[in-house]
């Protein structure tokens, strides 16, 4: 039975954009009532970030993004780098990535923890 389950998306409130993002943050908390539902928000490293509104509900993690197609690659290494840890200290019975871009580009590697994967 599934209990524990992680969603990732980097789309989350945020102090600069409050309403960016208010149906992930509503849809964590109703699925919290019978769940144990946890937010990773994968964020682009800049010098100028918010801070997440209601940070105890989820947790950002950085990573570098490079802005070229072709090297996509970086952008997957680098993402799935930053979250690998937090996702195995979750250790999630699901992972939920809501979005394609960049979340659905790291869906192989998460599924190689051996974590089944929802889109």
């Amino acid at each position: 039975m599934i209990q524990k389950v992680l969603h990732i998306s980097h789309l989350y409130p945020s102090n600069k954009a409050p309403y960016a993002g208010t149906f992930i943050r509503d849809l964590y908390r109703s699925l919290n009532t019978s769940l144990d539902v946890k937010i990773l928000v994968p964020t682009r490293f800049s010098f100028n970030n918010s801070t997440l509104k209601d940070e105890q509900d989820a947790q950002r993690v950085y990573y570098l993004s490079i802005p070229r197609q072709r090297l996509a690659r970086i952008t997957k290494f680098a993402l799935f780098n930053a979250l690998k840890a937090a996702i195995q200290n979750i250790n999630p019975d699901v992972v939920h990535i809501h979005w394609t871009f960049p979340e659905l580009m790291i869906l192989p590697e998460i599924k190689k923890l051996g974590i089944p994967v929802v889109n």
